[in-house]
Protein backbone atom coordinates (compact mmCIF):
# COMPACT_ATOMS: atom_id res chain seq x y z
CA UNK A 1 0.00 0.00 0.00
CA UNK A 2 1.51 3.59 -0.93
CA UNK A 3 2.08 5.51 1.65
CA UNK A 4 -0.57 8.24 0.58
CA UNK A 5 -2.99 5.48 0.53
CA UNK A 6 -2.01 4.47 4.22
CA UNK A 7 -2.50 8.16 4.71
CA UNK A 8 -5.92 8.26 3.56
CA UNK A 9 -6.71 5.56 5.68
CA UNK A 10 -5.50 7.27 8.74
CA UNK A 11 -7.78 10.56 8.11
CA UNK A 12 -10.86 8.23 8.19
CA UNK A 13 -10.06 6.16 11.55
CA UNK A 14 -10.36 9.49 13.21
CA UNK A 15 -12.48 10.11 15.48
CA UNK A 16 -12.58 13.86 14.48
CA UNK A 17 -10.26 15.71 12.23
CA UNK A 18 -8.49 19.11 13.36
CA UNK A 19 -8.90 21.86 10.99
CA UNK A 20 -7.09 25.08 10.53
CA UNK A 21 -5.75 27.92 8.31
CA UNK A 22 -7.23 31.27 7.41
CA UNK A 23 -9.89 29.22 5.02
CA UNK A 24 -10.42 26.45 8.21
CA UNK A 25 -10.21 24.08 5.74
CA UNK A 26 -6.49 22.68 5.80
CA UNK A 27 -6.44 19.41 8.02
CA UNK A 28 -3.92 19.58 10.91
CA UNK A 29 -4.43 16.25 12.49
CA UNK A 30 -6.83 13.80 13.67
CA UNK A 31 -8.32 12.33 17.32
CA UNK A 32 -7.90 8.86 17.23
CA UNK A 33 -9.23 6.44 20.10
CA UNK A 34 -7.05 3.75 21.51
CA UNK A 35 -8.73 0.51 22.52
CA UNK A 36 -8.63 1.46 26.65
CA UNK A 37 -10.34 4.40 25.13
CA UNK A 38 -8.01 6.94 25.63
CA UNK A 39 -7.71 9.71 22.83
CA UNK A 40 -4.42 10.64 21.31
CA UNK A 41 -4.22 13.86 19.08
CA UNK A 42 -2.06 13.00 16.16
CA UNK A 43 -0.40 16.36 13.60
CA UNK A 44 -0.06 15.29 10.02
CA UNK A 45 3.08 15.94 8.91
CA UNK A 46 5.87 15.24 6.58
CA UNK A 47 9.48 14.15 7.49
CA UNK A 48 10.83 17.56 5.98
CA UNK A 49 8.70 19.65 8.42
CA UNK A 50 11.42 18.18 11.38
CA UNK A 51 12.59 21.66 12.95
CA UNK A 52 16.31 21.75 12.12
CA UNK A 53 17.61 25.02 13.51
CA UNK A 54 19.96 25.63 10.43
CA UNK A 55 20.81 22.58 10.60
CA UNK A 56 21.50 21.10 6.99
CA UNK A 57 19.55 17.80 7.28
CA UNK A 58 17.36 16.21 10.29
CA UNK A 59 20.32 13.72 10.82
CA UNK A 60 23.01 16.41 11.88
CA UNK A 61 19.86 18.12 13.71
CA UNK A 62 19.21 15.33 16.02
CA UNK A 63 22.41 14.80 16.51
CA UNK A 64 22.86 18.24 18.56
CA UNK A 65 19.44 17.64 20.18
CA UNK A 66 17.71 20.20 18.18
CA UNK A 67 15.68 18.73 15.69
CA UNK A 68 12.46 19.19 17.08
CA UNK A 69 8.29 18.21 16.43
CA UNK A 70 6.16 21.78 16.56
CA UNK A 71 2.41 22.10 17.53
CA UNK A 72 0.70 25.08 17.59
CA UNK A 73 0.07 26.58 20.82
CA UNK A 74 -4.01 26.86 20.63
CA UNK A 75 -4.03 23.45 19.24
CA UNK A 76 -2.41 22.03 22.34
CA UNK A 77 -4.95 24.11 24.42
CA UNK A 78 -7.59 22.34 22.99
CA UNK A 79 -6.55 19.24 23.27
CA UNK A 80 -6.17 19.81 27.16
CA UNK A 81 -9.40 21.13 26.91
CA UNK A 82 -10.58 17.75 25.82
CA UNK A 83 -8.80 15.85 27.84
CA UNK A 84 -5.89 14.44 25.32
CA UNK A 85 -3.17 14.23 26.80
CA UNK A 86 -1.39 11.65 24.23
CA UNK A 87 0.27 14.01 21.59
CA UNK A 88 2.03 12.94 18.56
CA UNK A 89 3.23 12.95 14.91
CA UNK A 90 1.80 11.15 11.69
CA UNK A 91 4.50 11.45 9.53
CA UNK A 92 2.82 11.34 5.95
CA UNK A 93 5.66 10.36 3.97
CA UNK A 94 7.05 7.17 6.14
CA UNK A 95 3.76 6.07 8.06
CA UNK A 96 5.69 6.89 11.36
CA UNK A 97 3.87 7.83 14.26
CA UNK A 98 5.60 9.50 17.36
CA UNK A 99 4.04 9.97 20.44
CA UNK A 100 4.62 12.31 24.02
CA UNK A 101 2.80 13.19 26.96
CA UNK A 102 1.20 16.82 26.84
CA UNK A 103 3.26 18.12 29.83
CA UNK A 104 6.33 17.63 27.79
CA UNK A 105 5.34 20.52 25.39
CA UNK A 106 4.66 22.98 28.60
CA UNK A 107 8.28 21.44 30.31
CA UNK A 108 10.34 24.67 29.82
CA UNK A 109 13.42 22.32 30.11
CA UNK A 110 12.43 20.65 27.26
CA UNK A 111 10.44 22.29 24.66
CA UNK A 112 10.61 26.11 23.38
CA UNK A 113 8.34 28.25 22.27
CA UNK A 114 8.67 30.43 18.75
CA UNK A 115 5.98 33.38 17.51
CA UNK A 116 5.45 33.19 13.75
CA UNK A 117 2.58 35.04 14.11
CA UNK A 118 3.82 38.29 12.06
CA UNK A 119 4.91 36.13 9.18
CA UNK A 120 0.95 34.49 9.00
CA UNK A 121 1.87 31.82 10.89
CA UNK A 122 1.20 31.21 14.93
CA UNK A 123 2.70 30.60 17.74
CA UNK A 124 4.25 27.12 18.23
CA UNK A 125 5.42 24.72 21.09
CA UNK A 126 9.12 22.66 19.71
CA UNK A 127 9.39 19.60 21.46
CA UNK A 128 13.04 17.79 20.63
CA UNK A 129 12.27 14.39 18.98
CA UNK A 130 14.30 12.95 21.50
CA UNK A 131 11.26 13.22 23.65
CA UNK A 132 8.63 10.93 21.68
CA UNK A 133 8.52 7.68 21.65
CA UNK A 134 8.43 6.02 17.77
CA UNK A 135 5.73 3.38 18.19
CA UNK A 136 6.07 2.39 14.48
CA UNK A 137 2.50 2.75 12.38
CA UNK A 138 -0.13 1.71 14.61
CA UNK A 139 -2.08 3.52 17.54
CA UNK A 140 -3.74 0.42 17.88
CA UNK A 141 -2.55 -0.59 22.01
Amino acid sequence: MSTQAKFNRMKKQAKRLIRGGRSGRRIYGGIYELSDGKEVYLAFRQRKEIFRSGEKNVSSAADKGIACWAIDYDTLLDMRNNQVFLIGVYVRDEGDIYLTHYDNFFDDRKATVRNYESRGGALQKYLPIQHFAKIGNSIAA
